[in-house]
């Protein structure tokens, strides 16, 4: 039987479920954001730069304010950050032809290379974290959390396109 097969069941979740849920997802992110930190100091990249050049490898540009948006920062401290990573050659600037105020940042060689890299460690890890686990649990997993995040991310493009339509 499918893990998922028992997780049909139409209704509301339980609290103590969500708390549960909750929970380990909250011990989960604060161990891969550990390990994404000592990626970071491995690569002499601060964390906000690993995030940058991370959401970077995700799309193809963004704007320095997009960025900031994404890492939680202010715009003025991403572009600080955008400047060093910059300098060191991790990414590239380019101004929007059309809109001079824009400024499309993007990835460089060398940024990818670290992109992969990372890609290729935090791989391991998870292989490592998931020994025991079977792939049709792994599969059931990913599959809940896909409709956790999908449901959000839903949620959170309405709200983007309300925000654009009163804007406008």
């Amino acid at each position: 039987m499918n893990v998922l097969d028992s997780t049909k069941i139409a209704g509301p979740p339980d609290m103590e479920s969500v708390k549960r849920l909750a929970s380990v997802t909250s011990i989960l992110a604060s161990r891969l954001m550990r390990a994404m930190r000592k990626l970071a100091l491995q690569h002499d990249l601060s964390f906000p730069q690993i995030m940058i050049i991370w959401n970077l490898s995700r799309k193809k540009d963004f704007s320095s304010s997009r960025l900031a948006e994404m890492v939680g920062t202010f715009p003025s401290t991403a572009t600080s950050i955008v400047d060093g990573l910059e300098s060191s050659g991790y990414v590239h600037r380019k101004q929007d032809t059309a809109d001079r105020r824009r400024v499309s940042i993007t990835l460089s060689a060398k940024g990818r290379v670290v992109v992969d890299q990372l890609r290729d460690e935090g791989l391991e890890r998870w292989k490592e974290m998931c020994s025991e686990i079977s792939a049709d649990e792994l599969n059931a997993a990913a599959s809940i959390l896909e409709k956790i995040v999908s449901r959000r991310q839903n949620e959170q493009e309405t709200d983007e396109i309300k925000i654009k339509k009163e804007v406008a």
